[in-house]
């Protein structure tokens, strides 16, 4: 994950016309109302940061890619029996990235 975020985030494996479409906020059309909150093609722009959040049998991804300075952070975390949440790795990107990056947290 940690090399896949430059790739996706820079669009690198597709031209520049068709990754600007990727990332655009009128790719699904949630981000004309939000145009810092949007879901593009298969993950949410958030802020400046590409997201993602996997979750599968008590496994959670957290996963993002600024766009700005080109930063990827990749975090894992399973679920113990007491948790109260399913996303408990992005609980733990969103922190991280408040320190990496204390002008664009995800916002959401």
């Amino acid at each position: 994950m940690g090399k896949w975020g430059p790739i996706l985030g820079t669009g690198r494996l597709i031209s520049r016309a068709h990754f600007q479409e990727q990332i655009a906020p009128t790719s699904v059309g949630k981000g004309k109302n939000k145009p810092d909150l949007y879901f593009a093609y298969g993950f949410v722009v958030a802020n400046g940061w590409i997201v993602q959040s996997p979750s599968i049998n008590g496994y959670s991804g957290g996963f993002g890619y600024n766009l700005a300075d080109g930063a990827t952070i990749v975090v894992g975390a399973t679920k113990s029996q007491t948790a109260t949440t399913d996303a408990s790795a992005f609980d733990i990107l969103r922190e991280v990235v408040k320190y990496v990056t204390p002008a664009s947290p995800i916002n959401f």
